[in-house]
């Protein structure tokens, strides 16, 4: 059967719905050149739910089993697409990862790797729409006041329209301007738009369409991100994960980064976050801070220019991993007086600039910090606080 997506991990499968008490693993998946592909089999489990079981194998076995471990341990993670990369199955939907278990499948070869995890389904597009709660807060930002707590949502999304959970109300959403991400254009919407609190952003979006532009973090392992290997052999490159025919070869193409879907990842090379239109790296151990932007114009990330001042990132803890927004705070130090101060960070889907607030109990930040940041800086005080879900259409309907 055709790979599967659940979220943004591609699981290639021999896909198979059995009982419970039978499940019989499909080993005859092999990706070219043995690179690293899953072979998996859907089987239902309790009424209602589904597992997935298989195993990861190659060169980047260790890798996809990580990602697999951390989305279903992911706090800020809870409902997320499993759904054919192409085409339509009855078992495709929104689920709830939970419980995986995962095992070497040879003590002293860590390229073979079993995995056992269980979906709880959430709904299917038929069912409910796909949503984010936004709940804005306003927060002292010293690099500005404006009251625009805005995200970005992908074009691909259709009737998105703003939604009162509590009274009730509907209302169509106008995005504010439409914005050309890394993956795709997205438009970005103000949450202070509807004369309700808390509003709900309600739309239909297509299962594996809508991970492209969502926020992401990586862990680069040191190592370029794309891995290639064809007829012709392996090679590294830069290029948007995919796949392709070349001069009649098979071009396997995979990321060589993981994806990270909790605050406490264990780090192996340098943290990049990313709203697809911002990318902040952060080189590990030393915590050197650099920004950059997507230029659409020359189809790549282009380095932002920090302000001239002595501050520089000392220290930084990941708060919350979601799909919508990532949280961290960060600590600074100047390197001329060893003064150091902590702002909070919120990277926001399809925001290009990094909303920083002042920590609970703390002090704005000097001049020479604000000199530091103020080219990547938002200006908003207000923090949009959003958070990816699901919504019953007969709650919409009611």
């Amino acid at each position: 059967m055709p790979d599967r997506l659940l979220h943004a991990l591609n699981v290639p499968s021999d896909a198979q719905q059995e009982s419970g008490s039978t499940r019989q693993r499909k080993l005859s998946k092999q990706g070219i050149l043995q690179s690293d592909v899953s072979s998996t089999e859907t089987i239902s489990s309790q009424p209602g739910r589904q597992t997935i079981a298989g195993q990861v194998r190659g060169r980047l076995a260790p890798l996809i089993a990580a990602e697999l471990e951390e989305l279903f341990n992911a706090s800020g993670v809870d409902v997320v697409p499993y759904t054919l990369c192409e085409g339509d199955s009855t078992t495709d939907g929104y689920y709830s990862p939970e419980n995986i278990n995962e095992d070497f499948a040879d003590a002293r070869d860590d390229r073979i790797q079993d995995f056992d995890g269980t979906l709880t389904p959430k709904g299917t597009r038929r069912s409910h729409w796909r949503a984010v709660r936004t709940n804005p807060q306003t927060e002292d930002n010293p690099f500005g006041t404006a009251s625009t707590p805005e995200i970005g949502l992908s074009i691909r999304a259709r009737k998105v329209r703003w939604f009162d959970d509590v009274g009730g109300a509907v209302v169509d959403a106008t995005p504010q301007r439409r914005v050309e991400g890394e993956h795709d254009y997205l438009g970005i919407y103000d949450a202070s738009d509807p004369a309700f609190d808390r509003p709900v952003l309600i739309y239909d979006i297509p299962y594996a369409e809508e991970y492209r532009t969502d926020c992401t973090i990586w862990d680069t392992y040191n190592r370029p991100k794309i891995y290639k290997e064809s007829g012709d052999g392996a090679t590294v490159g830069s290029a948007t994960v995919g796949s392709a025919t070349v001069s009649g070869y098979d071009v396997y193409v995979a990321s060589q980064w993981q994806r990270v879907y909790v605050t406490d990842h264990d780090w192996v090379g340098d943290m990049v976050l990313e709203t697809d239109r911002l990318r902040l790296v952060i080189d590990q151990p030393e915590d050197v801070l650099r920004a950059y932007r997507w230029s659409p114009a020359n189809g790549q990330y282009v380095i932002v220019q920090l302000g001239n001042s002595p501050w520089r990132l000392w220290d930084i803890d990941l708060t919350h991993v979601g799909l919508a927004r990532i949280e961290a705070q960060m600590e600074f130090e100047d390197l001329n007086t060893g003064d150091r101060h902590n702002l909070n960070a919120t990277l926001v889907r399809g925001l290009d600039d990094v909303v920083f607030t002042v920590p609970t109990n703390s002090t704005s930040p000097p001049q020479g910090l604000i000199d530091r940041l103020d080219p990547i800086a938002d200006d908003s005080e207000r923090v949009i606080q959003a958070t990816g879900d699901v919504i019953k259409r007969t709650e919409v309907d009611r």
